[in-house]
């Protein structure tokens, strides 16, 4: 297994970014900031937690099945993180106005998040622990935070807390009103004085060409002088003694609710803290519930199956695809040819010509292990498998700038990493080992390896051009089918009149599905690839003798 920083992984980044299983985490979008929370901690199962495995897949299951889905990823699209109020809170803080809104708003979400699994909860489609679904309601809070009941999506300090509120603010209403009331007299006079109005803000602009009624204003009793720009002078109403002493009567009753609504917010964010350990839970819940629901989603996208889990050492996959090379064929018109493939404990080995896609055959097992490690639909038609301690692959490209390393020294460094490590039940995928190296020594590699990693618990998997490397007892071979069924004068007739396209065209008649290879059978497919491509003939003619003498 790999560590990275806290968190125990059973795949290096460079095996995910390798079998493109990035390509499927990206699309697991949960919808709360606690589902993407909760995805960047995602776990993954290991030999001995099968029950585990199995009941996060029935909840997968669950989701996916739900009536309700949709109404559900809207509630949770609208949750907001609130975990830094709920921490200040049980800090003793006294929560802000905006911060009590938002716990509120989260517990409308709750409730309307149980409502909404509940619609769609029958027991008999209960296959998992259901308190891991289940959310806890906060009533006693709900009422506190909704002293009126009104269940609308709005908080401020209602009246209802305190009637000493309710005196405050009824004085501050009738101060106000007073206040209007006597800037409405001494507007009434400026009307009749000057003939001008005052705007919103109690104030007016005056030309300064307009000389005479400057003079007046600034000689008469109701405007004062505010400030001036290049064209204009503007004026403000002048506050009469009645006025500024209102003012002042209502700067006190303002700054004695706004201590009033301290004490209010004090009580409520006193209550909040008691319901942490609720908060808490819920939190954790509604991320692990927006996380499941994401991988439903997955799965719903990429026609993906529920695996069989099992604790024996094999796996069996059934038209297994790889999702990003399948996705990449589709948009270019092309299908994508699903691989059925059973493997035990010990070494296959896979032969074939290039273009027969055994690397992508290495990468969709490795794939469709990876989603089941981390408990997501796979796929495939039909998984059955164990689980893996750690899945590794190596694609024969991995050179090493910084550590001085060819792609052959930077590939048998990342093997022998993998090879001390010994953990039992992995899943060891290599394409084309040593075939950076001189064919002698490669051979000579590949084979001990192979024989090697056949006495061990993982599963191996190796492609090889060495076909002798792979002799030996119970070391299953399989090869690539390639162009072994087609027609090949139909295919030639094709390639002479798209002479351009001919990777194309042999692409198109390729057969990638895989059969079992007895005895010393060698494949022949990149003689017959040459020749169809269209090489000297008596280039072909020598590379069949070799072969006929080598034999």
């Amino acid at each position: 297994m790999w560590k990275w920083g806290e968190k125990i992984m059973i795949m290096s980044k460079n095996t995910i970014k390798n079998l493109d299983f990035q390509y499927i985490l990206n699309m697991i979008e949960p919808y709360s900031p606690y589902g993407i929370k909760k995805k960047k901690k995602i776990r993954t199962f290991l030999p001995g937690e099968e029950e585990l495995l199995q009941e996060e897949l029935n909840k997968v299951e669950f989701f996916l099945r739900h009536k309700k889905r949709d109404e559900m990823k809207n509630v949770l699209v609208h949750f907001k993180e609130i975990g830094e109020s709920i921490e200040k809170a049980k800090k003793g803080y006294v929560l802000l106005t905006v911060e009590l809104f938002e716990i509120k708003y989260f517990l409308i979400q709750v409730n309307k998040l149980i409502e909404t699994i509940k619609a769609d909860l029958e027991p008999e489609k209960i296959k998992f622990n259901l308190e891991d679904i289940q959310l806890k309601r906060l009533p006693e809070l709900e009422k506190s935070l909704d002293p009126k009941e009104d269940k609308l999506n709005t908080f401020y300090i209602y009246d209802e807390y305190s009637k000493k509120l309710i005196n405050l603010r009824n004085r501050k209403r009738k101060l106000k009103r007073e206040m209007k009331e006597e800037k409405e007299v001494i507007k009434d006079h400026i009307k009749k004085e000057y003939d001008i109005n005052l705007n919103l803000k109690d104030e007016v602009v005056v030309s300064k060409a307009e000389k005479d009624l400057i003079e007046k204003i600034e000689t008469g009793d109701y405007l004062t002088f505010s400030s001036e720009n290049y064209l204009n002078h503007i004026y403000a109403l002048r506050k009469t003694e009645k006025i500024l002493q209102l003012e002042n009567k209502y700067d006190e009753l303002k700054t004695l609710e706004d201590k009033e609504e301290k004490r209010i917010r004090k009580n409520l964010s006193k209550l909040v803290s008691e319901s942490y350990d609720s908060f808490k839970w819920n939190i954790d819940t509604i991320g692990n519930i927006d996380l499941v629901l994401a991988k439903s989603e997955e799965a719903k996208q990429t026609e993906s199956t529920k695996p069989v889990v099992v604790k024996d050492n094999y796996l069996k996959i059934k038209n297994g695809r790889h999702l990003k090379t399948e996705k990449f064929l589709n948009e270019r018109g092309n299908e994508y040819t699903p691989i059925t493939i059973d493997l035990a404990p010990g070494t296959t080995c896979i032969t074939g010509a290039n273009m027969g896609g055994k690397t992508v055959t290495l990468k969709m097992v490795g794939q469709v292990m990876a989603a089941l490690s981390y408990g997501l639909y796979v796929p495939c038609e039909k998984l059955e498998a164990g689980l893996r301690n750690f899945i590794y692959i190596s694609t024969g490209d991995e050179q090493s700038v910084e550590r001085g390393l060819s792609t052959f020294g930077a590939e048998i460094s990342s093997l022998t990493e993998v090879l001390e490590k010994d953990e039992g039940k992995g899943l060891i995928l290599i394409d084309e080992l040593a075939g950076g190296t001189n064919p002698k020594e490669g051979y000579a590699i590949t084979k001990t390896i192979i024989e090697y990693l056949n006495e061990k618990d993982s599963i191996s998997i190796i492609t090889t051009h060495f076909d002798k490397a792979a002799e030996g007892e119970n070391i299953l071979k399989l090869q690539v089918s390639g162009l072994s069924h087609i027609d090949e004068n139909q295919l030639k007739d094709e390639l002479k009149l798209n002479p351009k396209k001919g990777q194309e065209i042999i692409a198109k008649y390729m057969d990638y599905t895989l059969k079992k290879v007895e005895g010393d059978e060698v494949p022949k497919d990149a003689i017959r690839i040459a020749q169809l491509m269209g090489l000297q003939e008596s280039i072909i003619n020598k590379a069949k003798e070799i072969i006929d003498e080598s034999n």
